[in-house]
């Protein structure tokens, strides 16, 4: 996907760009108006000895006699005061600015202080406070019997703010947090929104499109229920079997009356045989098969009487 394919879909999911850039101004605003303004005072706290440390008789400048006792001195005060005992008791003291404490990036022995809040006078007092204590840490640290009175530490200010100042950024580093994740949102919604969308059109597409075509439909299954002209045969089921028609047992008849029953038989034979006939020719008539079964059994009672 290129630049070209971004504003494609961005033009086609305006509205979401609109309401994005809309949220992200209104976020950025009331950042504007809440996030409060923040303060910063600086100062830096030196460490000297007197210009008589070297001898009465060899005064010294004391920004020149600089060794290494001193910068050990500063390490000490500035390890005492930035722990987290310090911290609490300055807050319980009503101090509630955010500080640091840190040896000076020149070498020599100082200490910057750095305090940050959104209250210009507590930041004040919070650096005024922690120099007065950088003060008593080292009395404290000198409080030992013999130290000659020419080679103890004194301490210096310099680059002490008179007032607090703004820091600027503050509120810009909040437009741009602000503005970055308002951009991000609005994309992922924007994309996320136009693939959904393209896929449900893509699938109604699909589904209309065999009846847009003019497939024909299979034709539904039939079942004819007319009855097929007469003299065709009906080929769809089979025939239906007539039903065989059942002789009545002869009763035979007894030893002396057989020879007059088969006399009377033989006068009676032209008769029947002509019924017999008849019938046949009718019953040929309505079912061939069942006409052949009717003679053929016609003509087994023929044999039977004839036998008998």
């Amino acid at each position: 996907m290129d630049f070209v394919d971004v504003l494609r879909v961005l033009g086609r999911r305006w509205l979401i760009v609109l309401l994005g850039v809309l949220v992200t101004g209104a976020a950025g605003f009331y950042a504007i108006t809440v996030v409060p303004t923040q303060y910063q005072a600086r100062a830096q706290y030196v460490l000297l000895l007197p210009s008589g440390a070297t001898g009465l008789t060899n005064p010294t400048n004391p920004y020149i006699n600089l060794n290494s006792g001193l910068i050990f001195a500063t390490s000490l005060i500035a390890s005492d005061l930035g722990t987290k005992d310090v911290a609490r008791t300055l807050v319980e003291d009503g101090f509630d600015s955010d500080y640091s404490i840190a040896q000076s990036t020149s070498g020599g022995p100082s200490l910057d202080v750095v305090v940050n809040g959104s209250d210009p006078d507590d930041v004040l007092a919070t650096r005024n406070e922690l120099l007065a204590r950088f003060d008593e840490e080292l009395d404290t640290l000198q409080d030992i019997p013999g130290i000659p009175d020419r080679q103890l530490i004194f301490s210096r200010t310099n680059a002490v703010d008179p007032v607090a100042e703004v820091v600027p950024g503050a509120k810009k580093k909040a437009l741009v947090l602000i503005a970055a994740v308002g951009m991000v949102v609005t994309l992922v919604l924007a994309f996320s929104m136009d693939g959904l969308l393209r896929r449900r059109t893509a699938r109604k597409q699909a589904l209309k499109q065999p009846a847009a075509s003019g497939a024909p439909e299979p034709p539904a299954e039939t079942v004819d229920t007319s009855t097929p002209p007469a003299g065709t045969a009906d080929t769809s089921s089979p025939p239906a079997k007539t039903p065989k028609p059942k002789k009545p047992k002869q009763k035979r008849p007894a030893t002396g009356q057989a020879t007059g029953q088969a006399k009377a038989g033989d006068k009676a034979r032209p008769a029947d045989d002509a019924k017999d006939s008849e019938s046949a020719e009718a019953d040929q008539g309505e079912d061939e098969s069942g006409s052949a079964i009717s003679i053929r059994r016609f003509g087994r009672s023929k044999s039977v009487s004839r036998a008998s």
